[in-house]
This record gives C-alpha cells, sequence and structure tokens, in this order.
C-alpha cells in the first residue's frame, strides 16, 4: 500500500531526526573520554523515547526541513503517533566498544511491534469495512477514515501488553575530532525501536 509506506517513511524520518540530532548535541560534549560520552550521550535520546512528549521531541526536529506530506494530507499528529508508538519503549545499552575514529554501541531495544499492530488494525478494519461505508463514502471520506486507521493502532498499542526485544548496533565515527552518527546503522536501530518493523 503506497500511503501507507509514504507514511512509514515520513514517520521513520522523524526517528531518523530526533536520534541523529539528539545524539549530535550529546556527543559534542566535553570532559568525559569517548566511551563514556558515548554511553550518556545515547542514553540521554533513548529517554527521550521513554518520555516522547512534543516539547521532548520538537528540540530535535525541523519541520521545515522534514517532508510530513504523508501524515499531514491525512491530518495525522506526528506526535501523537509517537507518544503511543513509544508507550512501552525501554531500552539496554550493553557494550560501547571505541576503536580510534570508529566506534559501537550495541543496543538492545524493547517495545511492542509496530508492524503487528498495524497488521492486526487493518485485518480488523478490512473484516468489518461495512461498518466504515458512511464514513469513507462522507465528505473527506478518505482523511475521515486515515484518522479511524490511525486511532485504532493508538487503541491496540495502547492496550498491547506484549513487547519484544531486538539487538540492534548503533555505529559511529569520529570526523574533525567529534563524533557523529554513521547513518549505515540508522535503519536497523530504528526498526528494533519499534519492535522489529521493517523499514
Amino acid at each position: 500500500m503506497n500511503k501507507r509506506t509514504g507514511a512509514l517513511r515520513a514517520i521513520t524520518t522523524i526517528v531518523t531526526c530526533v536520534l541523529a540530532l539528539g545524539l549530535a548535541v550529546g556527543l559534542n560534549g566535553c570532559g568525559k573520554n569517548d566511551e563514556e560520552l558515548i554511553r550518556t550521550s545515547v542514553a540521554e535520546v533513548m529517554d527521550t523515547f521513554k518520555n516522547p512528549t512534543k516539547e521532548n521531541m520538537q528540540e530535535f526536529i525541523n519541520e521545515d526541513e522534514i517532508d510530513l506530506s504523508a501524515i499531514e494530507e491525512y491530518d495525522i499528529d506526528i506526535y501523537e503517533f509517537l507518544e503511543h508508538s513509544f508507550k512501552h519503549f525501554d531500552y539496554t545499552i550493553n557494550d560501547v566498544v571505541v576503536d580510534g575514529d570508529t566506534a559501537t554501541a550495541s543496543l538492545t531495544l524493547t517495545n511492542a511491534d509496530l508492524g503487528a499492530v498495524i497488521e492486526d488494525a487493518t485485518t480488523e478494519i478490512t473484516e468489518n469495512i461495512e461498518d466504515y461505508q458512511d464514513i469513507i463514502n462522507g465528505e473527506n471520506g478518505r482523511n475521515e477514515f486515515m484518522k479511524v486507521f490511525f486511532n485504532k493502532i493508538y487503541e491496540k498499542l495502547d492496550a498491547t501488553e506484549e513487547t519484544v526485544s531486538n539487538d540492534a548496533t548503533l555505529k559511529l565515527k569520529k570526523v574533525d575530532g567529534e563524533w557523529e552518527v554513521d547513518d549505515s546503522s540508522m535503519n536497523e536501530v530504528i526498526s528494533a525501536m519499534y519492535g522489529g518493523v521493517s523499514i
């Protein structure tokens, strides 16, 4: 479903920005050795996702530079989505290994499985599609139906007691004396943060 893929891409972009910008701020700190600096910075960003309020997230997001059209066309609030998606989020930072100008942080990320929740919501709505015909056929039917769909996802995310844990490795590199996130590891980390959903 192209629209759902577009929405997921926009949502992934937001999480990438929060991770990258949040870490960039922390990784430019001083007074700690590299391992301590990386561990502290990763913890601070992950703690943001444990409390994903608009206030906490917005400082890392420049909405003028991110294409949110796939979400905004349905009047979906990205911050509301993040709040529900990370309601059950937790993390463990395992080994942090620094090797010259490269480093890795091994993470265990725990959350509800967003992919399974979306599939469950899709199945439930599809099986009862007749119940939504008035919404679909009404004014702005497509947008109103998408709101119903996302609300169903939120309902299931909030109610679930099942979480999954996935391991992921965040890669970093030192450029001009400062640590930066290696984008090649982002998809793995974000997938694990969403419970293993395919990015």
